[in-house]
C-alpha cells in the first residue's frame, strides 16, 4: 500500500511538472506549520503568496510538529515550518533557515509575577503552565529541573494544561494566574491593549527557532519557491517589529 501511495504521488508530481512545461501556471502549494509558526506566519505568508501567485491556491494546515513531519515524509505537503531542532531526518532538508525570534513569557494584566522586579524561572514555574501542543526537548530540559514540589514530591500538574492552539491558551491565561510562552505578535491586540503582558524575563532557550523544510529528492516547482519566499517575507516583517 505504501508503495502504491508513492507511485500515485510521483504521478501527481509528474503531472505538475508537465503542466509547468506547458505553461499552465495553476495548482496548489501545501504548507504545514507548527502551532506557534502558524500563529505568527500563517496570515502574513498567505497574503504574500496570493499577491505573487494569484493563479495558485495555498493550503496552510496547523499541526503538531511531529504529525506535520510525517505529513512531509508521506508527500502530503510540499513544505514544513517547524522548530528546527526536531527535524533529524536525512530525507528532509532545510530550504529556509529563519533567524530566531525572541520568545517571551506571557501573563495576564495584574498577575502576581508582575510585582517582582526581576522574575526568575523558579518564580515563574510556581504558577500553572499552559503548553501549546508539544514543546521542543531543548525547552523542556530547561523547565523540568525547576518544577515546584512539596514534601511528598507532588506539585502542580506539568504542564497544567495542553492546548491545541495558542489562542485557547491565551483565552485561559486572561482569566487565571497561568502563563504560557509566545511572541507578543501572536496575541493580536491583547498585548497592545494591556490585557496580556510579556514578563521581564528573557533567555536564549526561549527563542523561537523555525526552519522551512522539504523532501530531499522532490522536484521544487516555481510556486513552491514562491511559498518559501512568502514565508521569508513574513518572518522578516516579524523581525522588523522586534527592532521597532
Amino acid at each position: 500500500m505504501q508503495h502504491a501511495d508513492k507511485i500515485l504521488q510521483h504521478s501527481r508530481d509528474l503531472e505538475q511538472e508537465v503542466a509547468l512545461v506547458k505553461g499552465l501556471d495553476a495548482g496548489e502549494v501545501s504548507v504545514a506549520m507548527g502551532p506557534y509558526a502558524c500563529e505568527a506566519l500563517g496570515l502574513r505568508c498567505a497574503l504574500a503568496f496570493s499577491r505573487s501567485r494569484p493563479s495558485h491556491r495555498i493550503r496552510i494546515s496547523h499541526a503538531d510538529p511531529g504529525a506535520a513531519l510525517r505529513m512531509l515524509r508521506d508527500r502530503n505537503i510540499d513544505l514544513l515550518v517547524v522548530e528546527s531542532s526536531i527535524v533529524k531526518d536525512d530525507e528532509v532538508v532545510e530550504v529556509g533557515a529563519l533567524a530566531p525570534l525572541s520568545g517571551r513569557v506571557l501573563v495576564r494584566e495584574g498577575h502576581p509575577l508582575l510585582r517582582l522586579a526581576k522574575p526568575e524561572l523558579p518564580d515563574i514555574l510556581e504558577y500553572p503552565f499552559l503548553q501549546v501542543m508539544t514543546l521542543p526537548a531543548r525547552v523542556l530540559q530547561q523547565l523540568l529541573p525547576y518544577r515546584p514540589r512539596d514534601k511528598s514530591g507532588n506539585g502542580l500538574p506539568f504542564p497544567f494544561m495542553v492546548c491545541p492552539t495558542l489562542r485557547i491558551a491565551l483565552g485561559v491565561l486572561t482569566e487565571s494566574d497561568a502563563f504560557t510562552f509566545g511572541h507578543p505578535s501572536m496575541s493580536g491586540d491583547l498585548v497592545s491593549s494591556g490585557r496580556i503582558v510579556p514578563l521581564d524575563f528573557t533567555a536564549p532557550w526561549l527563542h523561537l527557532r523555525w526552519g522551512v523544510f522539504r523532501l530531499r529528492n522532490r522536484e521544487i516547482p516555481p510556486a513552491v519557491h514562491a511559498a518559501v519566499d512568502a514565508l521569508r517575507d513574513a518572518h522578516t516583517e516579524l523581525l522588523s517589529q522586534e527592532v521597532q
